[in-house]
């Protein structure tokens, strides 16, 4: 593990310093100016009386972090990359609000491995922070968030979940405790779409004969299973397997398709089937344990307020990625309340498999939260 870790850090560190490189001869362009600390080197920090802040006494000492993500780099991906930002952002006010004593160094696109993978090395401090979607093959109750239907709004989302006052908050991170690490911040997330090559999706039926590429979670697999011809592909692959006609589709958001996927998906439709919890900030207890009380403290505001950043941020970019889709030429089905409907009754099928892969007693106790 730590072989393989090196040795991705290496291409890693590789890639960014050609991104730099690019950035200070003017080969970036323009919308690189709002990056910030993206794709940054780490090393001592430096800043000056101005740009303290409060409260925070610069003692000399400094803590290089690293950031596992799968998600894009705003320098590569400048647009309609809420989630991408929210990895900027979390480095860039981190070292702000520890004045350079904290400096945070981003890995994006999962180049230091898949998303259960960057969680297994943030259990075991190899990486520090991890900004993604906690998976149900780390732990099956994780499951429970990625339950068809379980959001259907983001305002819904941000009562329930995104407070980390709120009783879902701490359920979900009573199970990061359990694994030494904390929940430290938390988006509204995403709402996914369908998008695939060859027809026009309005309803399950209309899945038949098509293959679909699901992610590595036992909840997505389940759903797309009983529709189709479902088939783990590593993201990195995605676009290459849509090219090549080795799948036909693929469950994703509006946003990520304006950049990626209106070239080989001409077939768009919104069944909103799964909310996702992509916005998760989680931190290793160790590395938060060894920063003084200050700089803890500092840390854990700084996810906050990039959760609230994106929070504001997002359902905007959706309804913005929404109309470009259709100015690309992508037919985008809205569903009609009728269509809506079958797609519940489709999920509602699940139910048992669903509150069996997750673990009845928590499924239960977390519904019940939900529900309230």
């Amino acid at each position: 593990m730590k072989k393989r870790m090196e040795k991705n850090r290496a291409l890693a560190m590789l890639s960014i310093l050609f991104l730099l490189l690019a950035a200070v001869t003017g080969c970036g362009g323009g919308n690189n100016e709002t990056s910030g600390n993206s794709g940054g080197t780490g090393g001592d920090a430096t800043g000056s009386e101005d740009t303290e802040s409060p409260g925070i006494e610069n003692t000399g000492q400094h803590f290089d972090w690293v950031l596992g993500t799968s998600y894009n780099d705003p320098v590569a991906r400048p647009n309609y990359n809420n989630f991408g930002d929210t990895v900027n952002w979390f480095c860039e006010l981190v070292d702000e609000k520890t004045n350079g004593q904290v400096t945070v160094t981003p890995y994006y696109n999962s180049l230091l491995g898949t998303q259960p993978e960057l969680f297994q090395q943030l259990r075991e401090n190899e990486i520090q922070v991890f900004i993604g979607q906690p998976m149900s093959t780390v732990d099956s109750r994780f499951g429970f968030w990625s339950l068809p239907g379980l959001f259907s709004t983001y305002d819904e989302v941000a009562a329930k979940f995104t407070s980390p006052d709120s009783e879902l908050y701490q359920l979900a991170d009573s199970i990061m405790q359990e694994k030494n690490v904390s929940l430290i911040g938390n988006s509204v997330g995403v709402l996914r779409w369908y998008f695939n090559t060859k027809k026009e999706i309005q309803v399950p039926a209309d899945m038949k004969g098509l293959t679909t590429r699901v992610y590595e979670d036992t909840i997505c697999q389940t759903y797309f299973s009983g529709l189709c011809s479902a088939v783990i592909v590593p993201a990195a692959d995605l676009l290459m397997s849509l090219q090549t006609g080795i799948i036909d589709g693929t469950d994703h958001t509006a946003a990520y398709a304006v950049s990626n996927l209106y070239e080989s998906c001409k077939f768009a439709a919104d069944i909103n089937w799964q909310w996702t919890w992509g916005g998760a900030v989680v931190a290793n207890n160790d590395a938060l344990n060894s920063l003084p009380d200050d700089l803890r403290q500092a840390v854990t505001e700084a996810a906050q307020e990039v959760s609230e950043r994106y929070n504001a941020a997002y359902p905007e970019t959706e309804k913005n990625a929404a109309e470009e889709l259709t100015n690309k030429g992508v037919n985008v089905y809205k569903l009609t309340n009728s269509d809506r409907e079958a797609w519940e009754e489709y999920a509602d099928s699940l139910t048992s498999a669903m509150r069996n892969a997750i673990g009845a007693d928590f499924y239960d106790e977390a519904l019940a939260i939900v529900e309230k």
